[in-house]
């Protein structure tokens, strides 16, 4: 495989703690499809539980496949990003954040670019959110690192629904890109810095 496949499925969204189930559940389903569409390896949901195993950083790897994955879901819509070197991908549903959370997330000139956004201040901030979501996973260290440390620059114009958007960021050995879904939803992932937007497939599956 040449760059990172990114396999997306859109669900009926249930609530609670159910919903958080069968999206997880959804998300492993993916990683069985992208296995062996990418590697003709078929294997059973529960050959696949076994088989997930965590790193030393904690992040759940595929020892011995010559891959690493990273899944996400959020309201609906589930994804999973598998690629040949280290990956993260966060999917985050577009809604209103507290003024508290936005001050302890972003960065002050990320915060400059939320209060600017005016109306569109929900979507900037969850592309923030994704981006800064996406590091933490590619990394294994999760939302424990200090959030507003790292500093991105959104481009002036937003993504357009499905088109690859990549993200300046200061973090010059990775690259970040991001989408937009349609109703309201945005995609980031985090990937080495030799990936070139060209090499990214992404897969919508019914």
């Amino acid at each position: 495989m040449t760059g990172p496949h990114i396999y997306l499925r859109f669900m009926r969204q249930l609530p609670g703690r159910q919903g958080s189930k069968t999206e997880h559940e959804a998300g492993l389903s993916l990683l069985l499809h992208g296995l062996c569409e990418l590697t003709g390896r078929r294997l059973s949901q529960e050959e696949l539980t076994a088989a997930i195993l965590k790193n030393e950083k904690g992040k759940p790897c595929l020892p011995g496949s010559g891959l690493s994955f990273n899944i996400s879901h959020s309201h609906g819509l589930v994804c999973c990003a598998i690629a040949s070197g280290e990956i993260g991908i966060d999917a985050e549903m577009i809604r209103p954040s507290g003024d508290n959370l936005v001050r302890r997330v972003l960065s002050p000139s990320e915060y400059e670019q939320y209060v600017r956004a005016g109306a569109a201040s929900d979507e900037i901030f969850m592309r923030f959110w994704t981006l800064k979501e996406s590091y933490g996973k590619y990394s294994g260290k999760g939302i424990a690192y200090h959030l507003n440390q790292t500093d991105f620059l959104l481009p002036g114009d937003p993504p357009l629904p499905e088109a690859c958007l990549q993200v300046s960021s200061p973090l010059a050995d990775l690259s970040f890109f991001q989408w937009l879904f349609s109703p309201g939803y945005i995609v980031s992932l985090c990937c080495s810095s030799s990936t070139p937007a060209e090499q990214i497939r992404l897969h919508i599956l019914p």
